[in-house]
């Protein structure tokens, strides 16, 4: 599923509440620098003028974008934004009081000194947070993987407009050349991964959520790789100076500088995943406790009837070929993975699934534990830990049960 951001307000909601929790601490000091030590909020006037502060700070940052490329910002483009922010702030509040005829009942002093601290507690906290944030997503894995669909003479353009943009949620992590094989070389410092007969399988095999197509006019598109990434739930970007014919549910927006046309299978707001998040972690708490309930009735039986570990953990490929470890009820001998070697001329599927009648691996409570699908259960802890999900559109775990408990795979990200 493709996160659609639809304002830059809504997408720094954590500068906005710093923003907010700073201007409260300035109001409640230049409150006690005029009055002593007290807190404002104990008179109703200043109590009102506090909750007013957060409603014109919200309408100011809706109207006037402040937090706008805020993580590009050097030190005197910052200042100077804290600074806007502040005095606007100040003085729609002598408007207010002026509209109001109650400037008499507030103190000047009061106002002009939390209007310097503002600034300067903002300020620094800014600097910061953006420190904090920028470090995050340099060392953090959690973003978008992009490969970029270019040809050999707009690959490095192609990168050096991404990077210039670093602090955003995506990375270039590989170029796919369609008409050249290039494969082992690199375009400042990006690998060139796959060209156009191995691109399909490229990308069947590895991790990536969204590719970037940026071919001239000229090249034809690579149609049936741009169908096939719909069909495997990959976003695709099409650079808008080129005509199109991508499947999916399309959108026009801007990734870099470019004006692309996106397409995916479905797309959600911040404010749908945002829910779709919290249901996960309800039904994964409430999930949880059950698990630990069935724990204390089912660990004893398990280690009678096949000592070792209670839980069996396997390798499951999620959203995007995200490899995360999946949890479960162990319901099979602990040396099920020698015995299978012995039992593959019995196996009743193709390929890499193994399935048969009566499987002697299967101890018998491991039976009555598949067949309640109770074995299911751990799997609620990774339905908290975000590597699944309950609800959405997901991509289908390989199982031979009739009736799990959920078989979807949905990494959160």
């Amino acid at each position: 599923m493709y996160k659609r951001v639809k304002g830059s307000w809504t997408k720094h909601l954590d500068f906005m509440i710093l923003d907010l929790v700073c201007y409260e601490v300035a109001f409640m000091v230049a409150y006690m620098v005029r009055h002593g030590f007290s807190v404002p909020y104990e008179v109703a006037i200043y109590r009102h003028m506090s909750i007013l502060i957060i409603f014109i700070d919200i309408c100011l940052v809706f109207f006037m974008e402040s937090y706008k490329n805020i993580l590009r910002r050097g030190y005197l483009q910052e200042f100077k934004a804290t600074v806007s922010l502040a005095t606007m702030l100040v003085l729609l509040l002598f408007f207010y009081m002026f509209l109001t005829r109650s400037s008499d009942m507030f103190s000047r002093t009061v106002l002009l000194v939390f209007w310097g601290l503002t600034i300067g507690i903002s300020y620094v906290a800014r600097l910061i947070l953006k420190s904090i944030v920028r470090k995050h997503l340099e060392s953090n894995g959690d973003w978008r993987s992009i490969i970029a669909i270019t040809s050999n003479e707009l690959a490095k353009e192609t990168i050096e407009n991404f990077k210039e943009r670093a602090y955003r949620d995506y990375r270039i992590t590989g170029v796919i050349v369609p008409d050249q094989d290039m494969v082992g070389r690199s375009f400042l410092g990006v690998p060139v991964v796959a060209y156009l007969d191995c691109a399909i399988e490229y990308m069947r095999s590895n991790v990536v959520d969204e590719v970037f197509i940026n071919l001239p006019p000229e090249e034809k598109l690579p149609q049936e790789l741009m169908d096939a990434c719909v069909a495997m739930g990959i976003t695709t970007h099409l650079n808008l100076l080129q005509a199109s014919r991508t499947g999916g549910k399309k959108v026009v927006e801007k990734l870099g500088s470019y004006t692309v046309l996106t397409s995916s299978i479905q797309m959600a707001s911040p404010r749908q995943l945002f829910f779709k998040r919290a249901l996960d972690i309800c039904g994964g708490i409430v999930g949880c406790i059950f698990t630990g309930v069935i724990f204390l009735f089912v660990a004893p039986v398990i280690k009678i009837q096949s000592p070792g570990p209670v839980f069996f953990k396997q390798e499951r490929v999620g959203k995007s070929g995200r490899k995360f470890k999946l949890y479960k009820f162990r319901s099979m001998y602990v040396d099920a993975e020698e015995r299978k070697k012995e039992l593959m001329a019995q196996n009743e599927m193709d390929g890499f699934m193994f399935k048969m009648k009566d499987d002697p691996r299967i101890f018998p409570f491991g039976h009555f534990l598949r067949k309640s699908s109770l074995d299911e259960f751990p799997q609620f802890w990774n339905v908290l830990k975000g590597d699944m999900s309950l609800v959405g559109n997901c991509y289908i775990i390989g199982t031979t049960k009739k009736n799990p408990v959920f078989s979807s795979v949905c990494p959160i990200g």
